[in-house]
């Protein structure tokens, strides 16, 4: 019985011997040896060590398939060199086309829609990043996977950016109805455009909340009238009524920021304030008084009965302690050596905003003190570095006694901070301050000391301290009356403002009971006499109610005091229901701003909103931009 016909064609590349079960590779004297006469390990070491006969063999078969067979089929090349074992094969790869591979992506229009708008507000892109060739590659095969109903271009993301803008609006006039708020006001800016920017603050659940009520670009005079009508009118794009305003901080000297082009973002050390940020300083020096009048004129808005108080930035009262300590004729000279020294050295560093200058002079004195075996060895050779022993002494005294101050004003800038706790602040440099025992230590304990009073002038101040358990054995006791009587005009105004609420409650109930009445003149007097009944019954009763929490706070000044790393916002949160005359009060009272270094982060926005490709924004768009920004919806 005959076998199978045998058609494999890589057997014609082989001998095979019977008697020893073996066949034996012919291709170009390869003569390899392999056991028994399997047609696939016979093709497969053709396709391993000898690619070209592997190809020429499989060739022939798809020819001899459609043609016949060729006039070369089977023939080897004995002219060309064989492929060695152990030798490379050629990659199956470079013969297999391969499809691009796709990915899902989860994603949905709002997601998208939300991430540019991101993109423009947080991350400081232009709008015309939505028309970049490269981001489009990204965009158009996503968009087209929504099957077009989604539109991504530089007017929509505008268009966006104005509604999630109104939206964090209204979430913060949600949140502010009805509640009596303290205030930060400061200015900033960048590019010659100047943006006065209006912070609300109030505690919450235990925590302190702030949110950015508005970034007006200022187009007229930085008037205190002018600035104070724009504060009124965000006020009442809250409906927030000016009497509502417990507290409004601003600096000593305005926090007014003027920024330097990217050229000059580093200086030397040694290098004296140039023209420009001398003009800043000017500048400063006009906003803080412009600042200052607007505060009167918003009392005066406010009304007799308002309980509205200014209130100073912590951050700058410290500085101008230390700027009047570093004014002493020794000092500045000492400072002045040093710069020299940093100048001939050729030190850089980033540049310092004007707001804490006299960090920059700490970090100075720091940096050459770290070279003064340097400069001591390099003395022989260049005289300019030479410092006696006693300055390098005095620098190393005047660093010592400046270190509490640098470490009190890192602290000013940590996130919810009271009252309580930038006066325990305060209270603890002085101390440490004082003990450093050097030649400046005590010059700079008793600046601070002069700058202190200036911390406590305010009503506000004191009653803050007051209700921090933590530090209300501080105050004197013209202080704490002071803070009491500061407390029950704070109650009154509070009571007020919550019958108030109540009646406008009453008001619209009975606005909506379904009655058709017309609003004629008649009623629109009754109204009138109606609401001139009620605001004098609640001027007649403010008294009493007065006379109720003096008592109140009498009984809480004899409370044991609390330790100093407790958290005071968490120990009134457990008196909320126990005590909810005298929880109100502390929630008020503690939510006041300490500080206006928070305001650095508006300039960095400006500097990442407004680059020098991107300045002609208008202004609408940009106070839009800022308010997304700054509310941190996006990011976080």
């Amino acid at each position: 019985m005959m076998g199978r016909e045998r058609t494999n064609p890589f057997r014609r590349f082989f001998k095979y011997d019977p008697a020893k079960g073996a066949s034996m590779c012919t291709i170009g004297g390869c003569q390899r040896v392999m056991s028994g006469n399997h047609g696939a390990n016979l093709e497969r070491h053709v396709r391993r060590f000898h690619p070209e006969e592997f190809h020429l063999a499989t060739t022939n078969v798809k020819c001899e398939k459609e043609d016949g067979p060729p006039y070369d089929y089977g023939e080897p090349s004995s002219k060309k060199p064989c492929l060695t074992p152990g030798t490379l094969q050629i990659p199956i790869d470079s013969m297999v086309f391969k499809k691009p591979k796709c990915i899902p992506v989860k994603i949905t229009a709002d997601q998208i829609l939300d991430a540019c708008t991101e993109l423009v507000t947080l991350n400081g892109h232009p709008f015309s990043l939505m028309e970049d060739s490269g981001f489009r590659k990204l965009i158009d095969p996503v968009l087209k996977g929504l099957g077009g109903s989604l539109v991504i271009n530089a007017e929509n993301i505008r268009e966006n950016v104005s509604v999630v803008a109104a939206a964090v609006r209204s979430h913060i006039n949600m949140e502010l109805k009805d509640k009596l708020i303290s205030l930060k006001v400061d200015s900033a800016s960048y590019l010659d455009r100047s943006v006065l920017g209006i912070n609300a603050q109030y505690v919450r659940d235990g925590e302190i909340v702030m949110h950015t009520l508005a970034m007006k670009e200022v187009k007229i005079s930085h008037s205190g009238e002018n600035l104070a009508a724009i504060i009124v009118d965000v006020l009442h794009e809250y409906n927030i009524d000016v009497g509502k305003v417990y507290t409004i901080t601003t600096d000593n000297g305005s926090n007014i920021i003027k920024s330097l082009s990217q050229g000059q973002m580093e200086k030397n050390y040694g290098d004296d304030c140039d023209e420009e940020t001398e003009e800043a300083i000017a500048e400063t020096e006009d906003i803080m008084e412009s600042l200052e009048r607007s505060k009167l004129c918003l009392s005066e808005i406010a009304g007799p009965h308002s309980v509205m108080r200014g209130v100073h930035c912590a951050a700058h009262t410290l500085q101008l302690a230390i700027d009047d300590f570093l004014k002493e004729p020794s000092i500045a000279n000492l400072v002045s050596n040093a710069r020299r020294v940093c100048k001939k050295l050729n030190i850089k560093m980033p540049v310092f905003n004007c707001y804490t200058r006299w960090q920059s002079i700490f970090d100075m004195l720091e940096c050459i003190l770290e070279l003064k075996d340097f400069c001591q060895y390099m003395a022989m050779s260049n005289p300019d570095l030479m410092l006696d022993d006693n300055v390098w002494d005095r620098i190393e005294c005047l660093l010592a006694a400046l270190k509490p101050a640098k470490m009190a004003t890192k602290h000013f800038q940590t996130e919810q901070l009271t009252i309580g706790d930038v006066y325990g602040a305060w209270i603890k440099c002085h101390l440490e301050t004082a003990n450093v025992k050097s030649i400046y230590s005590d010059a700079l304990a008793i600046a601070m000391k002069k700058c202190e009073k200036q911390l406590l002038d305010s009503d506000a101040i004191l009653a803050a301290v007051y209700m921090d358990p933590r530090y209300s054995v501080l105050l004197t006791d013209r202080e704490a009356e002071k803070a009491k009587q500061h407390l029950c005009q704070t109650w009154t105004a509070v009571e007020l403002c919550s019958r108030l609420a109540r009646d406008l409650q009453t008001d619209r109930s009975s606005d909506d009971d379904g009655t058709d009445r017309e609003c004629d003149e008649l009623e629109r007097f009754l109204r009138e006499k109606e609401d001139s009944r009620r605001h004098s019954g609640n001027l007649a009763a403010a008294p009493a109610l007065g006379m109720h929490i003096g008592t109140v706070l009498q009984v809480f000044a004899n409370e044991p005091r609390l330790k100093k790393d407790a958290n005071v916002l968490m120990y009134w949160e457990s008196w909320k229901h126990s005590k909810p005359e005298l929880f109100q009060l502390a929630q008020l009272s503690l939510s006041v701003p300490a500080t206006q270094i928070s305001y650095e982060r508006v300039v960095s926005a400006l500097s990442v909103i407004l680059s020098p490709h991107r300045c002609n924004l208008d202004n609408e768009t940009l106070e839009d931009i800022l308010m997304v920004q700054l509310n941190k919806k996006y990011g976080h």
